[in-house]
Protein backbone atom coordinates (compact mmCIF):
# COMPACT_ATOMS: atom_id res chain seq x y z
CA UNK A 1 0.00 0.00 0.00
CA UNK A 2 1.38 3.62 -0.87
CA UNK A 3 1.14 5.94 1.60
CA UNK A 4 1.30 9.60 0.72
CA UNK A 5 3.66 11.68 1.95
CA UNK A 6 2.41 14.64 4.44
CA UNK A 7 3.68 17.80 3.44
CA UNK A 8 1.71 19.88 6.63
CA UNK A 9 1.26 23.63 6.30
CA UNK A 10 2.86 23.71 2.92
CA UNK A 11 0.10 21.10 1.53
CA UNK A 12 -1.79 24.02 0.42
CA UNK A 13 -0.13 25.41 -2.23
CA UNK A 14 -0.55 21.99 -3.87
CA UNK A 15 -4.41 22.31 -3.98
CA UNK A 16 -4.01 26.38 -5.40
CA UNK A 17 -1.61 24.95 -8.06
CA UNK A 18 -3.98 22.29 -9.01
CA UNK A 19 -6.62 24.44 -8.76
CA UNK A 20 -5.10 26.83 -11.12
CA UNK A 21 -3.27 24.94 -13.51
CA UNK A 22 -6.55 22.39 -14.30
CA UNK A 23 -8.51 25.82 -14.67
CA UNK A 24 -6.39 27.47 -16.56
CA UNK A 25 -5.87 24.04 -19.05
CA UNK A 26 -9.64 23.61 -19.26
CA UNK A 27 -11.17 27.38 -19.96
CA UNK A 28 -8.73 27.18 -22.93
CA UNK A 29 -9.91 23.74 -24.54
CA UNK A 30 -13.73 25.52 -23.74
CA UNK A 31 -12.60 28.66 -25.27
CA UNK A 32 -10.91 27.21 -28.30
CA UNK A 33 -13.63 24.40 -29.01
CA UNK A 34 -16.76 27.22 -28.75
CA UNK A 35 -14.67 29.16 -31.16
CA UNK A 36 -14.18 26.65 -33.67
CA UNK A 37 -17.39 24.54 -33.22
CA UNK A 38 -19.75 27.38 -32.63
CA UNK A 39 -18.34 29.58 -35.37
CA UNK A 40 -18.16 27.27 -37.79
CA UNK A 41 -21.97 25.80 -37.14
CA UNK A 42 -23.25 29.29 -38.44
CA UNK A 43 -20.82 29.63 -41.33
CA UNK A 44 -18.37 31.82 -39.70
CA UNK A 45 -20.53 34.42 -38.33
CA UNK A 46 -22.25 35.13 -35.13
CA UNK A 47 -25.73 34.12 -35.41
CA UNK A 48 -27.02 37.28 -34.10
CA UNK A 49 -25.82 39.13 -36.96
CA UNK A 50 -24.09 42.87 -36.32
CA UNK A 51 -20.84 42.31 -35.23
CA UNK A 52 -21.17 43.83 -31.76
CA UNK A 53 -23.04 40.78 -31.09
CA UNK A 54 -19.76 38.71 -31.84
CA UNK A 55 -17.74 41.26 -30.55
CA UNK A 56 -19.65 41.59 -27.22
CA UNK A 57 -19.79 37.09 -26.62
CA UNK A 58 -16.03 37.11 -27.85
CA UNK A 59 -15.01 39.53 -24.93
CA UNK A 60 -17.43 38.15 -22.58
CA UNK A 61 -15.75 34.61 -22.94
CA UNK A 62 -11.62 36.18 -22.88
CA UNK A 63 -13.18 37.92 -19.82
CA UNK A 64 -14.31 35.12 -18.46
CA UNK A 65 -11.05 33.16 -19.61
CA UNK A 66 -9.35 35.35 -17.77
CA UNK A 67 -11.10 35.63 -14.51
CA UNK A 68 -11.91 32.05 -13.81
CA UNK A 69 -8.31 30.68 -13.06
CA UNK A 70 -7.75 33.23 -10.88
CA UNK A 71 -11.18 32.69 -9.42
CA UNK A 72 -10.21 28.89 -9.05
CA UNK A 73 -6.74 30.19 -7.80
CA UNK A 74 -8.29 32.17 -5.17
CA UNK A 75 -10.81 29.33 -3.81
CA UNK A 76 -7.91 26.79 -4.06
CA UNK A 77 -5.73 28.53 -1.35
CA UNK A 78 -8.86 29.49 1.16
CA UNK A 79 -10.43 26.02 0.99
CA UNK A 80 -6.76 24.41 1.60
CA UNK A 81 -5.58 27.41 4.01
CA UNK A 82 -8.26 26.40 6.25
CA UNK A 83 -7.63 22.79 6.06
CA UNK A 84 -3.64 22.92 5.90
CA UNK A 85 -3.78 20.80 9.28
CA UNK A 86 -5.77 18.12 7.49
CA UNK A 87 -4.73 18.21 4.07
CA UNK A 88 -2.39 15.54 2.17
CA UNK A 89 -1.36 15.62 -1.00
CA UNK A 90 -3.71 13.08 -2.53
CA UNK A 91 -6.75 15.03 -0.24
CA UNK A 92 -5.08 18.37 -1.78
CA UNK A 93 -5.34 17.31 -5.15
CA UNK A 94 -8.57 15.86 -4.46
CA UNK A 95 -9.95 19.23 -3.43
CA UNK A 96 -8.01 21.48 -6.23
CA UNK A 97 -9.55 19.11 -9.09
CA UNK A 98 -12.93 19.74 -7.38
CA UNK A 99 -12.27 23.29 -7.22
CA UNK A 100 -11.43 23.62 -10.72
CA UNK A 101 -14.68 21.39 -11.79
CA UNK A 102 -16.81 24.08 -10.44
CA UNK A 103 -15.08 26.76 -12.19
CA UNK A 104 -14.88 25.27 -15.57
CA UNK A 105 -19.01 24.17 -14.71
CA UNK A 106 -18.93 27.91 -13.84
CA UNK A 107 -17.33 28.66 -17.48
CA UNK A 108 -20.03 26.93 -19.21
CA UNK A 109 -22.59 28.29 -17.70
CA UNK A 110 -21.31 31.92 -18.18
CA UNK A 111 -20.95 30.50 -21.82
CA UNK A 112 -24.45 29.71 -22.43
CA UNK A 113 -25.19 33.28 -20.78
CA UNK A 114 -23.53 35.02 -23.17
CA UNK A 115 -24.19 32.89 -26.55
CA UNK A 116 -27.83 32.73 -25.29
CA UNK A 117 -29.38 35.64 -27.02
CA UNK A 118 -27.64 34.98 -30.39
CA UNK A 119 -30.18 31.99 -29.92
CA UNK A 120 -32.81 33.50 -28.63
CA UNK A 121 -36.02 34.64 -31.06
CA UNK A 122 -35.70 38.43 -30.85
Amino acid sequence: MVRLREFGTATWVVSAAVAFGVTVVGVLALYFAQSTIIINAFDGQPPCGPPDCGLGIGVWLIVSAFVMPFVALVAGVIHARRRRAQLVVGSAVRSGLVIAAWCLLGYVGLSVIAWGPAWWPS
